[in-house]
Parts: C-alpha cells; sequence; structure tokens
C-alpha cells in the first residue's frame, strides 16, 4: 500500500469523525461522548452505568480512526452506549491543539492505566476501578457490542447498601432521637406526591447519605398522613408548631430537638449528593480531640463540618518496620499531634493482621484501599477540604517538621501559617 493511499483513507476516515463530532454535544442527554474525567465520573455516578474510556490517537492512529468509523460512529452503537455506558474519549492527536488542562488529564490517565498502544478502550466505574479493556477488531459494531457486553457481565455487582434504621412513626423517630442522642430528620410524603416519594427513596438508598444517617442521625420517614383526628395526626401537627415547620404537607425537615429548631428543611430531597453536603454542614459539630478515627463515614462529618482535609493512613501495623517508624517519628510526636488536632481529620485504615476489626471496617478499608490504590504500606493519602485526593505520602526519614510542611503544601498550598 502506497503513501498516498494511506492519506487517501486517513482523510475518509477523518471526515467521519468531523461528521460524527455533532454527537458530542448530545452528551448533556446522555447519548455522547465527553472530553471530561470529572464529567464522566458525575455521570457515571448519578446513572449508575460504567465509564467507557477510549484511549485514542483521533488525527493520526489507523485503527484508532477504523474504531470510530466501523463501530463508535454507527446508530447502533448510539443506541447501545445510552443504554449502557458513559462515553470519555481521552484524546492524544498530532495535530489538533488542545488546552493544557485537557492534555494534562488525558496523560495522567494514560500513566494511571498504563496505556502502551492506541486505540485501547478502558471500561471504569465511577471511582476509576478497572473493569476491563478492550480495542479494535474487524466485525463491525453488532461483534463489538457483544464483545464488551460479555466483559461488562463478568464485572462484580455493586455491594448491597448497608442497612439504615427508619422508623415508620413519629413516636418510633423521637425515641430512636433519644436513644442515640443526635437531631432527627422528618420527612413526610403522601401518597399523593409520587415525585418527593422517588427523590426520598433515591435519598435512603444513597451509600454516603446511609452512613451520615447510620452515625449521625435518626431517621423517620412517614409515607402516609396520619388518619385525620386520630391521635397521631395530633402529635405531628403538635410537632410541626413546636418545631414551626408551617402547614407543609411535604416536606423533610432535620431536627435539633435540644433547642427545638430545624437546622434543615425542603419540600423534595435534592439528589443524595446535595442532600449530603447540605446535611453535613447543617448538623452540629462531633466531638474531636485530633486523635485517629476508624469510621471514614464519621470522618467525613467532622471534615465537613470543620471544613478540614482528611489524612488517611493506610497502614499494617508493626507488620511493616516503615510503618512502625512513620508513627514513632512522625505521628506520635508532640509537634504532628497538635498540628492535626488544630488543621486535620485523621483516619486510620488498618491492616494489621492481628489487629480484630468490625465486618463493617473491614470491608470499609478494603474500598478505600482500593479506591485510592493503597497497595503497599504506609501509605499516606490526603483529601482536601471537599474530599477531592490532593496527593500521596510515604514514609520519609526527615521527622515532623518537614513532613507537616508536606502535608500543608498538598492541602492548603504555600498559604498556611499554622
Amino acid at each position: 500500500m502506497t503513501i498516498s493511499s494511506i492519506s487517501r483513507g486517513l482523510s475518509a476516515a477523518l471526515a467521519v469523525v468531523v461528521l460524527s463530532a455533532a454527537a458530542v454535544s448530545a452528551f448533556a442527554d446522555g447519548k455522547g461522548w465527553t472530553e471530561s474525567l470529572k464529567e464522566a465520573q458525575q455521570a457515571s455516578k448519578d446513572s449508575g452505568k460504567p465509564i467507557l474510556a477510549n484511549f485514542t490517537g483521533s488525527d493520526w492512529c489507523p485503527y484508532c480512526i477504523s474504531l470510530e468509523k466501523e463501530v463508535f460512529s454507527t446508530e447502533q452503537f448510539a443506541k447501545w452506549a445510552a443504554d449502557k455506558v458513559v462515553l470519555l474519549k481521552l484524546d492524544f492527536p498530532h495535530g489538533n491543539r488542545q488546552g493544557a488542562d485537557l492534555k494534562q488529564q488525558n496523560q495522567a490517565m494514560s500513566a494511571k492505566f498504563k496505556i502502551d498502544g492506541y486505540p485501547t478502550v478502558v471500561f471504569m466505574d465511577a471511582d476509576g476501578a478497572e473493569l476491563g479493556r478492550s480495542g479494535y477488531f474487524p466485525g463491525g459494531p453488532e461483534h463489538w457490542i457483544k464483545s464488551a457486553e460479555k466483559l461488562l457481565g463478568k464485572r462484580p455487582k455493586p455491594p448491597a447498601a448497608e442497612a439504615m434504621g427508619v422508623a415508620a412513626t413519629l413516636a418510633d423517630g423521637l425515641e430512636q432521637a433519644q436513644q442515640m442522642d443526635c437531631p432527627l430528620m422528618l420527612v413526610v410524603t403522601p401518597a399523593a406526591n409520587a415525585a418527593a416519594r422517588k427523590a426520598t427513596e433515591t435519598a435512603f438508598a444513597d451509600k454516603e447519605f446511609i452512613k451520615l444517617a447510620n452515625s449521625r442521625l435518626a431517621v423517620a420517614w412517614l409515607k402516609e398522613l396520619p388518619a385525620k383526628g386520630s391521635d397521631e395526626e395530633k402529635a405531628l401537627a403538635d410537632f410541626k408548631k413546636q418545631h414551626k415547620l408551617g402547614a407543609m404537607t411535604t416536606f423533610a425537615a432535620l431536627l435539633d430537638l435540644k433547642q427545638d429548631k430545624p437546622l434543615y428543611q425542603a419540600t423534595v430531597l435534592p439528589k443524595p449528593q446535595t442532600v449530603v453536603a447540605a446535611i453535613g454542614k447543617s448538623l452540629p459539630k462531633t466531638a474531636y480531640n485530633g486523635g485517629w478515627l476508624e469510621d471514614y463515614g464519621t470522618a467525613q462529618a467532622i471534615a465537613a463540618a470543620r471544613k478540614r482535609p482528611i489524612l488517611l493512613n493506610f497502614t499494617s501495623g508493626a507488620a511493616s518496620s516503615l510503618c512502625v517508624k512513620l508513627d514513632s517519628q512522625v505521628f506520635a510526636t508532640d509537634d504532628f499531634r497538635k498540628y492535626a488536632r488544630q488543621n486535620l481529620v485523621l483516619v486510620k485504615v488498618d491492616f494489621t493482621k492481628l489487629q480484630p476489626l468490625t465486618k463493617d471496617i473491614q470491608k470499609q478499608n478494603d474500598d478505600l484501599a482500593r479506591k485510592y490504590e493503597a497497595d503497599k504500606f504506609p501509605t499516606i493519602v490526603l483529601l482536601d477540604t471537599d474530599g477531592k485526593q490532593v496527593g500521596k505520602l510515604t514514609y520519609q526519614l526527615d521527622g515532623p517538621g518537614p513532613y507537616i510542611e508536606k502535608v500543608k503544601k498538598l492541602v492548603f498550598g504555600e498559604k498556611q501559617d499554622r
């Protein structure tokens, strides 16, 4: 094959790529491609669909262009993808110009997944865990989709959400709040309001909401209004009056029972992420003395209330000499303890064989290690005040002062003086 014939083939294939560019704008409707990893991850979280990440050299790689033309540009693939995956394009062009941020994002993803050839199609979940790989092979969309379906069919099903205790009556909710010594979240959704009921079901099934509720809330959900003239109707009316909830028949309210005041109110619960963030900010501050926490959900609640970063310490304790050194030379020192007490929330993600852990904490630690790719000990993961990973550290032989400075730089930048 001559260079000129290859050039003509590339030009024709590129025309298809250009023609398919209109499909990119359809991403807002869940049907097209995005180039933003953050946007794809959010769409994956919202929909529960895996991400199809296409590592491609769109303007120079013949097989990439063939995959685009023979599969991705077809109507059959578009219909399948709209129902099954979130589409993410990670492009490494030779001629097309890219912004610095996009180029940096794509290079980071290439390094993370060790991409050594194009096209490479990586299926992953919203947290970036790889589910499988594919690429270009002849046979058209039907053959490619069948292969993708087989690959995705092997992925493990997401674990069922842990149980959340939800009281069915106001009286039971009040008793639960008294026993837990915590605020009460009361949700009332009459049968006629199907949208409010659906929104509540979505929020109450969310993993982060469940963690927050189990650690810091009592929850009561009245799916029906009490019968007219009943003691329950009178009790609800008196309760609403006492806590200044007005005449709403459909509402969600987080209530501080000790001070008789609402901390958060909504007519219909918004998306789970919004609910968790709003409630986390509204809750009274949880007592925290700067020590190591075991439960990540509690740490998140404290971090949200205090607007602090989180330090995750993935450790195997005495089984690792480096973990022992890091603990004795940094974490156990007065300097570090003082700094952490004022600035951080500390979480020990323990993999010590001799340390007994509950089943829930063990699963939590496994999930965190997988999410943050902590495959050796010690690994220190730093999350900023928004809960986003900003860096990793490990053992370094330089004492508490320099270690604290490294933490400061990663989570606060250069500006923190404390």
